[in-house]
C-alpha cells in the first residue's frame, strides 16, 4: 500500500524515517536476508490496474538501519555491480519495461507478478559511467520539480495567512473614494478562561477525550489514528487548560505515550465507548455502543464550545497538525526558560531534539511555512503560557 501511494521511487530510510511505519521486535528474530540494504528494488506483487503492476520503491539505506519489505511485496538483491545505486531509481520505469510487466502479469481483476516472472525482464543499460550521468541529469529534474512544488506550498500558505488577515478584517482592502468613510474593524479581544482541573483520574479523563475525538473525527471508512486523536487531544488541552501536560518530543511531534501504555485506551475499549477498527490501509478507533456516556462526561468537563473549536482542524493533513503541535510545543519551552520565541530559537530547539532534528531536511519544516505555524499558535493560544511540569 505504501508502495502504491507514493509519488516516489526511493524510501530513504533517512530522509522518510518520519513516515516510515516503527516495529517493536528484537531484531534476533528477523532472518538477515529479510532485512533491506542500500539498493534492493522493492516490487509490489499485485495491483487492481495495469499501471500499477510496476510499481516500487528503490531502498537508500545508507546508515545501514534495519529495515524490511511488508507483505505483497518483492524484494530483489544485487548479485553484481553492473548496475549503479542511483540509476536504479528510473530504470525501472520505462515505457520499455513497463510493457514487459503487463506481457508477464497474470489475473483478470488483480494482476499479479511472481519473482520468476520479475527475473525475466530485460534490462538494456549502458556503462557504469554513462549510468551515473544520465542518473545525475534525472535528478537535478527531480529537485527541481521538488523545488518548484516547495514554492507552490509556499504561496499556499501565503494566500492561507492572507485569507486570515482580510476575513477577519486585520487587513483592509479599499479603494481611494471610499477609504475616508471606511469603518475599521474591531480589534479582537482576547478572552481568558478558567483552567479546568478534572476531579477524576487522568486516566479516565483522556479514555473520554479520546473517545469523543474517535466519535467526532472517525468513521469506518477512516477511522480516527494514533497520531491524529494525539494531535487533536494535545490541542484541545492546549485550547481549554492552557497547557498539555506529559507530552513527549517524538518523531511525530508532540506525544503521550501514556494514552496507549497507562490505561486511557483501554479503558476506552473495554466500557464499550470506542472500537478498534481497520480498514484498508487505515487503522484506527471508531464509536462504539457506549460512546453517549463518554459524550456526557466531555460535555460535562469541556462543552461544546471545546469541540466545535477543534473542527478548523478537521481536514487538516497529518504534516499540518505535527508541524502546528510541534512548534507550538517549542514555543511553549522557550518562554517557560524566559528565552525569546523567535524563528530561529524554534528551529534551533527543534534541531537540538534527537527524535525532532530530522524534521528540519523536511519541506513540511522549512522557514516559511514553521514562521506561518508560529504565527497561527499565537494566534490560536494568544497569552497562554504552560506552567512549569510538577516535579
Amino acid at each position: 500500500g505504501d508502495i502504491h501511494g507514493a509519488k516516489k521511487t526511493t524510501v530513504d530510510t533517512r530522509a522518510d524515517y518520519q513516515d516510515i511505519p516503527k516495529l517493536e521486535i528484537p531484531l534476533g528474530q528477523v532472518a538477515s536476508k529479510s532485512l533491506l540494504e542500500d539498493g534492493d528494488v522493492v516490487f509490489v506483487d499485485a495491483s487492481e490496474d495495469d499501471e500499477g503492476t510496476s510499481k516500487h520503491v528503490v531502498v537508500v539505506n545508507k546508515e545501514k538501519k534495519p529495515f524490511i519489505s511488508g507483505l505483497h511485496t518483492i524484494v530483489a538483491k544485487s548479485k553484481t555491480d553492473e548496475l549503479a545505486h542511483e540509476y536504479r531509481r528510473y530504470c525501472f520505469q520505462t515505457a520499455a519495461v513497463r510493457q514487459q510487466f503487463l506481457f508477464y502479469a497474470v489475473g483478470t481483476k488483480v494482476s499479479g507478478i511472481s519473482k520468476t516472472n520479475i527475473a525475466k525482464l530485460a534490462l538494456r543499460v549502458p556503462s557504469l559511467p554513462e549510468q551515473t550521468a544520465i542518473a545525475a541529469v534525472l535528478t537535478d529534474m527531480d529537485a527541481e520539480l521538488a523545488a518548484l512544488e516547495q514554492r507552490r506550498e509556499k504561496v499556499r500558505a501565503l494566500k492561507q495567512g492572507m485569507m486570515q488577515e482580510l476575513l477577519i478584517g486585520r487587513t483592509r482592502l479599499v479603494s481611494p473614494e471610499t477609504a475616508a468613510t471606511t469603518v475599521p474593524f474591531p480589534k479582537p479581544v482576547a478572552v481568558q478562561t478558567e483552567t479546568r482541573t478534572p476531579a477524576h483520574s487522568w486516566a479516565f479523563n483522556e479514555a473520554v477525550v479520546i473517545s469523543v475525538l474517535a466519535a467526532e473525527f472517525g468513521k469506518p471508512d477512516f477511522p480516527l489514528g494514533r497520531m491524529r486523536y494525539t494531535k487533536f487531544a494535545y490541542l484541545l488541552h492546549r485550547h481549554v487548560e492552557h497547557r498539555a501536560e506529559g507530552y513527549l518530543k517524538k518523531a511525530a511531534g508532540p506525544y503521550n505515550p501514556a494514552t496507549r501504555y497507562a490505561g486511557p485506551e483501554k479503558i476506552a475499549q473495554e466500557n464499550g465507548y470506542i472500537k478498534r477498527h481497520m480498514r484498508d490501509q487505515y487503522d484506527g478507533y471508531i464509536a462504539a455502543g457506549k460512546i453517549a456516556e463518554a459524550r456526557n462526561y466531555f460535555m460535562n468537563w469541556y462543552g461544546q464550545a471545546a469541540l466545535d473549536w477543534l473542527q478548523q482542524f478537521r481536514f487538516w493533513k497529518k504534516e499540518e497538525l505535527e508541524r502546528l503541535a510541534t512548534v507550538d510545543m517549542a514555543m511553549e519551552e522557550l518562554r517557560r526558560k524566559n528565552r525569546d520565541v523567535t524563528l530561529g530559537e524554534v528551529k534551533n530547539l527543534i534541531a537540538t531534539a534527537p527524535e525532532w532534528f530530522p524534521k528540519l531536511d523536511r519541506a513540511a519544516f522549512s522557514d516559511e511555512l514553521i514562521a506561518a505555524a508560529m504565527t497561527q499558535c499565537a494566534q490560536l493560544f494568544p497569552g497562554h503560557v504552560q506552567a512549569p511540569p510538577t516535579p
